[in-house]
């Protein structure tokens, strides 16, 4: 079969994805963009824009629950979750357009869905299609990491990648993890009426934050009713009539159980690569992809960039490794352009 040839093809449609395509198309190269589910990456369906909306609805219920401290009457009664819920979605929705295929294709991407698969150090496969490239930018993302916890997966549980679409408000909770995703779920979750607790292995939530900061984010969460159980490991989770069962322990203190309608496991999150076939094209990894400072690969003309390098996992870093890779992967050959008017996404 012979393969379709583009300039460049980025996988992933996610922000690293969508901006180097169309920053390939600006610079006038053929580009194409595959993509095994939905435009927009976590930012616009697991992320950013649904966690937001949240954290907002969240924080009008908290000023109404607090009101009496500005001398108005309080409201107590729980929020309606499906309206909530339904306001997340309409959201996401409005953002969602400037992701449609229809826009990339009008851009000049060849939008392609399927999921790619490495045949060779610059071939991929797309279902019955075989692409080429000078240049290819792995942009894959990256997905919850799933903790090896005995009856985990009989007990059931959400992640930031399927929490948003409960059908029913929880009554509690019992977020895995004390990082930033952790516990913004759970301070979301307190001031929506349910109970949550929090359990962190580590001596702190937010490791990797100032002490200062965290003491007033620690106090914040306990306003809001949050219970926090650093240094405490999960050792095993059971269903039951009245729920799930989660089994913990703080270091030589007996073991005890909390019963919650729901747990979020948020213990971090690991790059997308395993289905790639990167080892067929040769390409190194370690946490993620493996790069050099350029994000280039150890193939030539493999790029890697966004959340599957392993890096900073933000969105603003995933659109400046895009610009990176694209000034470095087309620009030599196109002269000095200004990558600040590349079409926004």
């Amino acid at each position: 079969m012979k393969p379709d040839r583009y300039d460049l093809i980025a996988i992933g449609g996610g922000t690293a994805g969508l901006v180097s395509a169309a920053g390939a198309t600006y610079l006038g190269a053929k580009a194409a963009l595959v993509e095994v589910d939905r435009l927009g990456g976590d930012c616009l369906w697991t992320g950013c824009v649904p966690s937001k909306a949240l954290i907002a609805s969240a924080r009008a219920a908290a000023v109404r629950r607090d009101a009496s401290a500005l001398g108005l009457a309080g409201v107590s009664p729980g929020p309606d979750w499906i309206a909530v819920r339904d306001s997340m979605r309409a959201a996401r929705d409005r953002v969602a357009v400037h992701d449609d295929p229809a826009r990339f294709r009008r851009m000049g991407v060849d939008v392609i869905a399927g999921a790619a698969s490495f045949e060779g150090a610059k071939t991929l496969r797309v279902g019955d299609r075989l692409l080429t490239a000078a240049h290819v930018v792995i942009a894959t993302g990256a997905a919850p990491s799933i903790p090896d916890i005995p009856g985990l997966a009989e007990a059931g549980f959400e992640t930031h990648h399927t929490v948003f679409d409960l059908a029913v408000a929880p009554r509690s909770v019992a977020v895995i993890g004390g990082g930033p995703i952790g516990i913004e779920f759970a301070q979301l979750f307190a001031r929506l009426g349910a109970t949550v607790t929090v359990f962190e292995a580590a001596p702190s939530i937010l490791l990797r934050e100032d002490p200062d900061a965290v003491r007033v984010v620690a106090d914040a969460l306990a306003g809001d009713g949050v219970t926090i159980e650093t240094g405490s490991v999960v050792e095993s989770l059971s269903r039951t009539a009245g729920g799930r069962a989660v089994r913990w322990r703080r270091g030589d203190e007996p073991a005890r159980d909390t019963m919650v309608d729901v747990v979020l496991v948020a213990s971090g999150r690991a790059p997308r690569i395993s289905a790639l076939g990167l080892d067929r094209a040769g390409i190194a990894t370690d946490r993620g992809v493996k790069v050099d400072s350029l994000l280039r690969t150890s193939v030539p003309g493999v790029w890697a960039a966004g959340d599957c390098v392993g890096s900073l996992q933000f969105t603003h870093v995933a659109d400046y490794h895009a610009k990176l890779v694209l000034r470095n992967a087309l620009t030599p050959a196109r002269g000095r352009v200004d990558l600040s008017r590349v079409p926004r996404v």
